[in-house]
């Protein structure tokens, strides 16, 4: 099923490609998970909508769904700040170390901000940094009430290695958290790091296909402490101008390796999923 919906997606984009404009190529979203630069001139506004679905553990069935709304408002041309919240639904059944649930809630909200050190068109990289400060109801594993707090720190870099053409991107990133149960009034402590890097290539006016490869950790304590286990991912990724004020993308990216703590079975699937898809829609006004 997920290959038909990626399919079905594809052909959409390509439908759309005809009348795709490719003004202003904009970097952020062309690497799939791995974010370009560009974060827009100032003054523009934009909004986000992100469908996002995470698959595949040990035992019977889990499915993560998650809906996410941010709108994005460029201040200067060097920092943007972009709120947003998320709902989340958990279909869990017969997975290992997981209590079985059907359920859906306000899953997350916070603020996002972006500073350019580097505008890719002047220097000859582009440099962002971004803190993601959030605030979260529900375990984004297990789908546990919790009161959560975390923050993602990242730096992203990017370059056109042909202009218009053929772009590359790098992604590294912190992200440390803490969260009380609601069940049991205890807290946890975590934390994760990811690195990615992409590639992404113009086949067809507005329209990029790229791949990417990401590695993330998992941690107990949330200064990088203890590790509880990591993963490699890989996957492709489609982007498509929509007309004059929009544009859409379709990521779907898998685990092809991984390990977690104290066990010796490949791929880490008690910290993180087999798959992910995800769709974005964004809209300027």
């Amino acid at each position: 099923m997920r290959s038909v919906g990626m399919a079905a997606v594809a052909a959409l984009l390509w439908a759309q490609a005809g009348s795709a404009l490719a003004s202003g190529l904009d970097s952020e979203h062309l690497f799939g998970l791995t974010e370009g630069t560009d974060i827009g001139a100032a003054g523009e506004r934009e909004i986000e909508l992100e469908f996002a679905g995470r698959g595949g553990k040990r035992g019977n069935a889990y499915r993560a769904l998650s809906f996410a709304t941010a709108l994005k408002l460029t201040i200067t041309d060097s920092f943007r700040a972009s709120p947003f919240f998320a709902f989340d639904h958990h279909r869990i059944h017969g997975i290992e170390g997981l209590d079985d649930r059907n359920r859906g809630s306000l899953g997350v909200a916070g603020m996002e901000f972006k500073f350019r050190a580097l505008d890719r068109t002047k220097a000859p990289f582009g440099l962002t940094l971004g803190l993601t400060p959030s605030w979260g109801r529900l375990d984004e594993t297990s789908g546990e009430r919790v009161i959560g707090y975390g923050a993602n720190l990242f730096v992203m870099a990017d370059k056109e290695l042909i202009p218009g053409t053929l772009l590359m991107a790098v992604n590294v990133g912190y992200a440390p958290g803490a969260s009380r149960n609601f069940a049991t009034g205890f807290w946890s402590h975590d934390s994760g790091f990811f690195a990615s890097a992409a590639l992404s290539g113009r086949i067809a006016n507005g329209v990029f296909l790229a791949g990417e490869v990401r590695h993330e950790r998992a941690y107990g304590g949330m200064g990088l402490d203890r590790l509880d286990g990591q993963a490699w991912f890989a996957g492709p990724s489609i982007y498509a101008r929509v007309g004059e004020a929009a544009w859409i993308s379709a990521v779907w990216s898998a685990q092809i390796a991984g390990r977690a703590k104290d066990d010796l079975r490949s791929l880490d699937l008690t910290n993180f999923e087999r798959h992910l898809l995800k769709v974005r829609i964004g809209i300027a006004f």
